[in-house]
């Protein structure tokens, strides 16, 4: 048995003798890890000898032993009202303050969290520091530039928003590539998807909007004030989007393939998923989502494992990206770019070298998209789409 797992079983039975208001005996602790009782005695042996304060408890009334964990083993604990689990879950949550590397907030949480680690006892730091897969933030794609942007305004914005100062900003738009100035209210800066956003006001536009912080160029806190409207924003500004969009939600409806059906269905991709399965292993899934790149993106992700039965609007994009998809794939690289202009006008004659097969498999290609339009096409009579707002 590796040592990671004897660690982490070790830190499952602390939680677990914390969270027991009476206790628990060995023989329940060794069926949960499916482990034998003389496993569990070296576990809680261990443990004690650290110096985690194990203490028994009323026996069972076979007279077996209950063990259970002081929640007020340690006098700084007493003085913050923390449980050694809650300092155990702070210590470890030193990773999570990375994507705010070079700001003040990160300092300050750095700070907070070795004051918490001096309050505990080596022997137990240095088992919290063997612990590899209790809590711990996954790798995240990560900003050319470094998260908030190379100048760094996160701490600006912050002072802003807890002082109601107007912001005046100038920020590059990747919809309309171009730069553009804005006097914006800011009210959150959020966290999502890698990166941080801030989510503002915009008088000019009358609208609450979503700006990325490594695309603002620059930026000032003006002297002016605002009032804060308390029903601007009431959920996240990310409610509605499997990404880092917002807009109004509109019901989708997809359906999966049987091979993938386990692993859509084992996750929560979204609060408003509503799912019905069928006897040939197929599902049915139903989101309330706005219609945005993150949403077509994680469909196109399944590829020919999920197919987009509603809205019309969305079953014409998904199908009109695996139609260019194909052609990119389908024809020579000198005539990918035309050929997503106008695939279907591509012949032999724009490129003699092209070989028989490829024409044949392109030609079979249309012909089956030509037999699916027609399923389509009861679909489209949908009402249109509200465009979702994006983040810049």
């Amino acid at each position: 048995m590796s040592r990671n797992r004897e660690i982490t079983r070790q830190w499952n039975v602390l939680t677990d003798l914390e969270a027991s208001q009476y206790g628990l005996t060995r023989n329940e602790l060794a069926d949960r890890y499916g482990v034998n009782d003389r496993t569990i005695r070296r576990d809680l042996d261990a443990l004690a000898e650290i110096g985690f304060p194990i203490e028994e408890t009323t026996p069972t009334p076979e007279g077996r032993k209950r063990f259970r964990l002081n929640r007020r083993p340690l006098r700084f604990l007493n003085d913050t009202g923390l449980t050694l689990r809650e300092a155990c879950a702070l210590y470890f949550s030193q990773s999570a303050v990375d994507h705010l590397e070079n700001t003040t907030l990160a300092r300050n949480a750095r700070s907070a969290l070795r004051k918490l680690q001096k309050g505990l006892p080596e022997p137990i730091r240095r088992f919290l520091d063997r612990v590899p897969h209790v809590l711990r933030v996954g790798p995240a794609p990560r900003p050319a530039g470094g998260v908030g942007g190379p100048r760094g305004y996160v701490d600006d914005l912050v002072d802003a928003i807890l002082d109601r100062h107007v912001v005046e900003m100038r920020y590059y738009s990747m919809s309309s590539r171009r730069e553009k100035a804005y006097v914006v209210e800011p009210y959150q800066v959020v966290y999502g998807h890698g990166a941080l956003y801030l989510c503002a006001f915009v008088p000019e536009y009358d609208e609450v909007r979503v700006f990325h912080l490594d695309r603002i160029r620059t930026l000032s806190v003006t002297a002016r004030r605002y009032t804060p409207q308390p029903d601007l924003i009431t959920t996240s500004v990310f409610a509605n989007s499997l990404g880092a969009f917002h807009g109004e939600p509109e019901p989708v409806d997809l359906e999966f393939e049987p091979a993938v059906a386990p692993y859509v269905t084992e996750r929560e991709w979204h609060p408003s998923q509503r799912v019905e399965k069928f006897d040939d292993g197929r599902i049915r899934m139903r989101l309330d989502v706005c219609l945005d790149a993150a949403l077509k993106t994680w469909i196109l992700g399944w590829g020919s494992s999920v197919r987009v039965l509603s809205p019309a609007s969305l079953v014409d994009e998904i199908a009109s990206e695996f139609s260019r998809a194909r052609a990119m794939y389908a024809l020579p690289a000198i005539g990918a770019a035309r050929a997503l202009e106008a695939p279907v006008a591509w012949s032999r004659a724009d490129s003699p070298a092209w070989p028989e097969q490829a024409e044949a498999r392109l030609t079979a290609e249309e012909r089956r998209l030509q037999l699916l339009l027609p399923l389509l096409a009861p679909m489209r009579g949908g009402r249109r789409r509200r465009p979702a707002r994006r983040s810049g």
